[in-house]
C-alpha cells in the first residue's frame, strides 16, 4: 500500500519546536506555527487506510520517518500506541513526549522540529508553485511516507521531503 500526501513549502516555516513536528493540511501558516514543516497537505490522520490506523495503534510499532531533501536524510525514529485515535481533520503530528490527541501519528520519537537541518528548513521556506501540477506526479516537491515493509510487519518507515505516507 503506498499513499502519497504532496505538501507545500511556506516562508513562515521556522521549524524551531523542541517537541513536535507537524503537516497541516492548511494552506497558511503563522510564526506561531514554529512545528510545522509543510501546508496545504492532502492527506490528515483521519484519512490514513484504516489498516495502516490499526499498525500506528499498535503500542509494539515503531515508526522510522525520514525527511528527505535532494539527497539529503532527516531520520525521526517514533512508536504507535493504543491511545492514538489518528481522527484529527487537518493534521499529523510527531511527538517527543508521550502526550497524545486526534492529531498525533507517533509518540516518543529521538527528534523534533528544531533538530531538522537549517538547509532543510531554507528548503521548506520556498512554496512551490508548480505543486498542483505535479500533485499526482511520483515526485511532489515535498512528501512523507511510510513504506511497507513485509519482512518486519511492525516496523514502518516515513519519508518525507515531498509529502507520502506509504503503508502496509
Amino acid at each position: 500500500m503506498k499513499i502519497e500526501i504532496p505538501f507545500q513549502g511556506h516562508r513562515n516555516i521556522l521549524s524551531l519546536h523542541q517537541k513536535t513536528i507537524e503537516i497541516t493540511k492548511d494552506d497558511e501558516l503563522t510564526s506561531n506555527g514554529d512545528c510545522v514543516v509543510g501546508v496545504s497537505a492532502n492527506i490528515s490522520c483521519v484519512d490514513l487506510p484504516e489498516k495502516m490506523k490499526k499498525k500506528i495503534q499498535n503500542p509494539k510499532t515503531k515508526i522510522t520517518f525520514s525527511i528527505r531533501v535532494d539527497n539529503k536524510k532527516f531520520t525521526i525514529q517514533g512508536n504507535g500506541s493504543k491511545k492514538l485515535s489518528l481522527k484529527h481533520t487537518k493534521d499529523i503530528v510527531l511527538r517527543k513526549s508521550a502526550f497524545t490527541c486526534s492529531r498525533t501519528i507517533a509518540i516518543n520519537c529521538d527528534k523534533a522540529s528544531s533538530d531538522i537541518p537549517r538547509d532543510f528548513v531554507k528548503i521548506l521556506q520556498k512554496p512551490d508553485p508548480a505543486r498542483k501540477q505535479r500533485y499526482f506526479d511520483q515526485n511532489p516537491r515535498y512528501f512523507m511516507k511510510i513504506p511497507q515493509n513485509r519482512s518486519t510487519p511492525r516496523k514502518l518507515r516515513y519519508f518525507s521531503h515531498f509529502a507520502d505516507i506509504l503503508g502496509f
